[in-house]
């Protein structure tokens, strides 16, 4: 039936993913397919011809060969026309082989597996030996790299009013190093610690590579004791001790890229969006979390600075959350999302905490609530 027409369309063979321009001629044995060159590069039986959809007006057609995935992308719609009459039961039988459905489907589960293998095993087992070779050097350059981050960060959050600084008051800061100095007196492990308080809304505290604590004015406003803040301030040590923050931010940095590489973003977007992610929520595993519990109780009993603070605090956070026992999202108290129940968490403390005294003076207290009263653009 060929009228000796020819249509421009583009190839794709099933076997490469590259096009091929080619031009196309309709007979009553199926199509031709033939290069630029004008020599014959396939043929395809009529029987054998299905679309791959069902055709739109104005849209290209697409023709496949059935029990492949080689395609033609015709942009003449008089194509359709033609293609009825040499092969009337390709619009009756869109493309849908199963065969290769379900290898596509195969090969889909199959890579959906191994991300996750990537993801939760490899990764974090080569997230932990990283953190624990990285030098100290390292880890604070990282360290004031995602602090210097957050602090440009925080300010779009909804919860802050205008630019967020440092806070310098010195005898805020100096309650604050007093109340860690005596915490950490005679442990076994006494990291070079940095302590920073920002002038942040947010209620938070988190713990950054290098030995970085980040304490927020929105914590220590929203705090009814220093016993709070005296056992927040531990768990965060704790996540220091054990080098929680450099393993996770190098968890999040793989992920990130392994992201990146799937989908074709070497920007460096997802990867910057991942690590100020886990930076503000503190993302860690429930057994960093875990560990990071048993170390604040073990300091606030070597200083025995009274437990019940930082069980009054995880209260707080329940009552917030509700009977769910979830913390919403828009819960002031978004401390760490990934922490095990609060319930989990305020029973083993009032299990465990033995200490009965007072974390710091009243004047101390005083000081350490007023950090802020004095600001800065960089960190004293």
């Amino acid at each position: 039936m060929s009228d000796g027409t020819r249509y421009a369309a583009r190839y794709f063979d099933g076997k490469t993913a590259r096009a091929q321009d080619v031009s196309i001629a309709l007979t009553e044995e199926g199509i031709a397919i033939y290069r630029q060159t004008g020599i014959l590069l396939a043929t395809w039986a009529s029987g054998n011809i299905v679309l791959a959809e069902r055709p739109r007006r104005g849209e290209a057609a697409r023709i496949g060969l059935e029990g492949t995935t080689a395609r033609l992308i015709v942009e003449d719609p008089g194509v359709i026309e033609q293609l009825s009459e040499i092969a009337p039961a390709a619009h009756r039988r869109i493309r849908a082989n199963r065969k290769a459905v379900f290898k596509i489907g195969a090969w889909s589960g199959l890579a959906i597996g191994a991300v996750a293998v990537i993801v939760l095993v490899l990764i974090p087992l080569l997230s932990a030996q990283l953190a624990e070779r990285t030098p100290e050097s390292v880890k604070r350059r990282i360290g004031n790299a995602t602090l210097d981050q957050i602090v440009d960060i925080l300010p779009r959050l909804p919860t802050e009013s205008g630019q967020v600084k440092f806070c310098t008051d010195p005898e805020g800061l100096t309650a604050l190093r007093r109340l860690t100095d005596r915490m950490m007196a005679g442990a076994e492990t006494i990291p070079d610690l940095r302590l920073t308080v920002v002038n942040a809304k947010l209620v938070n505290a988190f713990a950054l590579p290098g030995g970085i604590v980040v304490l927020t004015d929105g914590l220590l406003k929203s705090a009814k004791s220093p016993e709070e803040i005296a056992g927040i301030l531990a768990h965060e040590i704790g996540h220091v001790v054990y080098a929680h923050p450099t393993q996770a931010i190098f968890r999040t940095t793989a992920v990130s890229l392994l992201i990146s590489a799937m989908i074709g973003d070497f920007t460096g977007g997802i990867l910057i969006a991942g690590v100020a992610e886990w930076a503000l929520n503190s993302a860690y595993s429930r057994d960093a979390e875990r560990e990071a519990d048993d170390f604040a109780v073990q300091r606030l009993n070597a200083a025995n600075v009274d437990g019940e603070g930082l069980a009054l605090f995880f209260e707080h956070i329940m009552k917030e959350a509700g009977e769910s026992g979830e913390e919403s999202e828009d819960s002031v108290f978004k401390l760490i999302s990934t922490h095990p129940p609060s319930a989990e968490r305020l029973a083993f403390i009032r299990s465990n905490a033995s200490g009965t005294g007072k974390a710091m003076t009243a004047a101390e207290w005083n000081d350490l609530k007023w950090a802020c009263l004095t600001t800065a653009d960089r960190a004293p």
